[in-house]
């Protein structure tokens, strides 16, 4: 039987505690609060988070070093568009080590009742093969109710703690976050967005650390067996804080509203035991690219041992056959890795696995695919290296620290001859030159051991054309032919939609009334780098309106019925992924005994800075019109400064695309 350890040992193997007093204490609710119909700094808002709190403190046991952090959160929940709050889902990382523990939650009706969230309705869910989560929903939720919830989850990974947001897409009254960190860590904090108060000061503590293995986090399983027993240090007590932090809600063309929200994160830059030599933590670039190619087997590793990828070789070798170009051959090898090895929808810039095993299952995340083109590269000699990024719904890049976590996604950079590329493996469908869209997120890190460096990643161009040739019969229904061409990513849309049978669907969702009346008609469906067209004839009956002897004619099909741009101010920047050109040409034949009365005028608008136009056009000769309109958007960031000029420019395009052509009866 085992013996139990004396309380005061326990005590001592337990958190640094934070001695300050708690902005929030369990179910202690004001008057005020219970009281509030709306915030009185943002009246239209739908919720207010009250109190957001985390505590971040470390633990010494026998397992080794935890950080844990306590999360406590009050939200008020003014309109009935709120309650889709009430469903939490509390992510944790998937490991023996990470877990949620001690959560309770409850609801505070605006009489002050109190309903509580029973264990039995808290369930546990695998979100995908790297994470859980705690799920939950507040019962009985009406206007005017309060919802709160705490828990503690405690994780081994010290390389990077926790992410504070002070900030989201609801108003905040009050964030705050605390740490308790020993010394022996030495963190950068890295801060975003509006400026955080913060204070600091360095407490004498005697920490109990028993005989244990230390690790800083997964992918570095550097370990260092530190002295045990009772040990004196100071521990670095700070707090971070902000009050009436604003709402910032979500708009269109956004890499992700995190690059916004005032934030706070942790980078281990290195370890100081006491008795030891300083451990770095890939505190230069170069020494973190030196790392992932020597150390990590589950980046440089697969690369360096063909051990790894032999199956995937062979295999690769007998497609390629005596393909002696080195140019022809790398396109092989990116088809090869296409038509063979699906994308399992992850995204990640290392491998879980050997390349072999990605390979004969068929499936594989985001970097697997584009290491075993790398690495099939490498093996037949054309130079190629790994460059990592970060997806543009991940976040942007910080370039001036090695902050690995920031990645999350490989991308492959080859040179043949004085020829330099950048592939991404993802879609049969995409053209080779195109990265996926998500990783348009300006730079990316080459990770040479030798040399490593930023490099700017490639801009794109999307590209539509549609050509609409319609007779207006007498009855008003609009008969004819549309064209569609379609380059870019819309290309790869366009091609995926076809071998997918949705074409016809997608249209008939945009333009209920529409019959297609034949089949289509493609071209390149299956050359992803020409451009995909198709085309059908159809009828339309709702582009026209009859009023007396006056006929509306709607000359746009599927124009910009509304402006993506919604605020009237925005705070934080417009950000393009890609480059758009979009010409719409529609030819009418009038039917007899019909002449016009009134046509819409043309307009020539450019951007500043030729940042994009605008062009649009109608003419007539005899009984036929033809409409003319032209979209261009050359400059992809827009700064908060420029929002007003950008955002009329859509105002324009929908009003134009708005307009009739008036057609009178004369006979």
């Amino acid at each position: 039987m085992k013996k139990l350890l004396p309380l005061t040992l326990l005590l001592l193997f337990s958190q640094i505690l934070i001695a300050q007093k708690p902005p929030i204490k369990w179910g202690k609710i004001s008057n005020e609060e219970l009281d509030m119909v709306e915030y009185a700094l943002d009246p239209e808002a739908e919720a207010v988070v009250l109190c957001d709190f985390g505590q971040i403190s470390y633990e010494f046991t026998p397992d080794g070093v935890f950080y844990k952090m306590e999360h406590h959160r009050r939200v008020k929940l003014l309109k009935k568009s709120a309650f889709e709050r009430g469903n939490v889902k509390l992510y944790f990382y998937d490991d023996k080590a990470t877990r949620i523990q001690g959560l309770k939650a409850q609801v505070i009706l605006p009489d002050g009742s109190k309903i509580k969230v029973s264990s039995k309705d808290i369930f546990e869910e695998q979100v995908n093969k790297f994470y859980k989560a705690k799920v939950f929903a507040f019962p009985q939720l009406e206007k005017g109710c309060i919802i709160e919830y705490k828990y503690s989850r405690k994780s081994r990974d010290l390389y990077g703690l926790e992410k504070w947001n002070f900030q989201e897409e609801i108003p905040v009254k009050h964030s705050e976050l605390r740490t308790d960190i020993p010394e022996w860590y030495e963190y950068i904090s890295i801060n975003q967005g509006q400026p955080i108060q913060h204070s600091e000061k360095r407490v004498s503590r005697s920490i109990h650390v028993p005989p244990q293995k230390t690790t800083v986090g997964r992918g570095y399983n550097r370990e260092s067996r530190m002295s045990s027993g009772n040990i004196p240090a100071k521990i670095v007590r700070s707090r971070y804080w902000l009050e009436n932090a604003p709402a910032l809600r979500p708009e269109p063309f956004i890499t992700t509203m995190e690059d916004y929200y005032s934030s706070v994160r942790f980078q281990l830059q290195r370890i100081v035991f006491p008795g030891e030599r300083i451990q770095p933590i890939s505190n230069t670039w170069p020494r973190l690219a030196e790392e992932l190619w020597q150390d990590w087997e589950l980046f440089g590793g697969q690369l360096r041992h063909k051990k790894h990828y032999n199956s995937l070789l062979k295999a690769a070798n007998a497609y390629l056959g005596d393909t002696a170009d080195d140019l022809e051959k790398v396109m092989k090898i990116y088809a090869f890795i296409s038509k063979n090895v699906r994308w399992n929808g992850y995204l990640d810039y290392s491998a879980d696995r050997s390349l072999d095993d990605a390979f004969e299952k068929g499936k594989a995340n985001s970097g697997e695919l584009n290491l075993m083109l790398i690495a099939l590269c490498r093996a037949h000699d054309i130079d190629a290296l790994p460059v990592l990024v970060s997806t543009r719904d991940h976040g942007k890049m910080l370039s001036y620290y090695p902050v690995l976590e920031q990645f999350n996604h490989t991308l492959a950079f080859v040179q043949v001859g004085e020829q330099q590329m950048l592939l991404d493996v993802g879609n049969p469908n995409r053209d080779p030159s195109l990265l996926r869209a998500n990783s348009l997120n300006y730079i990316g890190w080459l990770v040479d051991e030798k040399a490593p460096q930023w490099i700017n990643l490639p801009q794109a161009t999307n590209s539509e054309m549609r050509l609409g040739n319609f007779e207006l019969r007498s009855n008003g229904t609009l008969s004819g032919e549309l064209k569609v061409q379609l380059k870019g990513y819309l290309g790869m849309s366009g091609r995926d939609a076809y071998h997918a049978q949705k074409i016809k669907d997608e249209w008939l969702e945009k333009i209920p009334d529409l019959q297609i009346t034949d089949s289509l008609k493609t071209s390149n469906a299956n050359k992803v780098n020409k451009p995909f067209s198709y085309a059908f004839h159809c009828e339309l009956s709702g582009q026209t309106m009859q009023a007396g002897e006056m006929l509306y004619v709607s000359p746009v099909i599927d124009g910009y019925s509304e402006n993506p741009l919604k605020l009237e101010k925005r705070t934080f920047p417009v950000d393009i992924p890609v480059g758009r050109r979009e010409q719409y040409i529609f030819n009418l034949v009038l039917p007899e005994g019909y002449a016009v009365e009134a046509l819409p005028e043309g307009i020539n608008l450019s951007l500043p800075e030729n940042g994009g136009s605008f062009k649009f056009s109608i003419s007539q000769t005899g009984n036929k019109l033809q409409l003319v309109s032209k979209i261009e958007i050359k400059q992809l960031h827009f700064e908060p400064s420029e929002y007003a000029t950008l955002k009329n420019f859509f105002d324009i395009i929908v009003e134009k695309h708005a307009e009739q052509i008036v057609l009178k009866k004369t006979t």
